[in-house]
């Protein structure tokens, strides 16, 4: 995960994988409750990536010094031990003289669903919202997790072999694709994740 990376996340904004949150006009920190809702609802919906240090409409104001980054996340790791969250990964990363905090949370992990103040919360689209009854009946029963499906961090389209996938496609619908419709056969097959990323067995 680098400054190219998170340009190209603030590029594109928020969506069901990236949740921006500003720490700065709360003097560098964030608000526990806040921040387990928002890792709950992620770790519900297949994971993603909390920027703190980003404001909602994709302006950098930073998560401050490298001992308050530390702070953060610091307060992150007792928010997810405490309050039995999947725990998350952390990478300081600094972008145009900002210093910015990601956290990736974590998804389809067999401890699901997660719960925050008794609510099951999960992300849809840009937004966090409480989950139906039937998407916890969902969650709650599916736990025939498929490694080959979990995105693989940091991976792109080109690098899935284009010949490759021609060819497997005509073989198994006898015809190829046009161009515009591999990815959907791809999101189809599982081996596209809904943003485009490609998972394991993709890869």
């Amino acid at each position: 995960m680098d400054a190219v990376w998170v340009e190209e996340r603030l590029r594109l904004g928020e969506d069901s994988r990236t949740e921006f949150k500003g720490v700065a006009a709360a003097g560098f920190d964030i608000d526990a409750s806040d921040l387990a809702r928002e890792i709950a609802a992620f770790a519900n919906s297949g994971g993603g990536y909390i920027l703190l240090g980003v404001e909602n409409d994709g302006r950098l104001t930073g998560a401050g010094s490298i001992e308050q980054a530390d702070k953060l996340m610091q307060k992150a790791v007792n928010v997810c031990r405490d309050r039995n969250l999947p725990q998350c990964t952390f990478s300081k990363v600094l972008v145009r003289d900002n210093l910015v905090l990601v956290l990736e949370v974590p998804g389809f992990t067999p401890d699901r669903p997660y719960l925050v103040g008794g609510r099951f919360l999960v992300r849809q689209g840009s937004e966090m919202r409480e989950g139906s009854r039937d998407e916890l009946v969902k969650v709650t029963q599916s736990f025939d997790y498929n490694f080959d499906e979990e995105p693989v961090r940091g991976a792109t389209l080109e690098e899935i072999d284009e010949d490759a996938v021609r060819r497997f496609l005509a073989d198994a619908y006898g015809r190829t694709p046009e161009a515009a419709e591999t990815a959907r056969y791809l999101r189809a097959l599982g081996c596209l994740a809904e943003d485009d990323t490609p998972t394991v067995a993709g890869i």
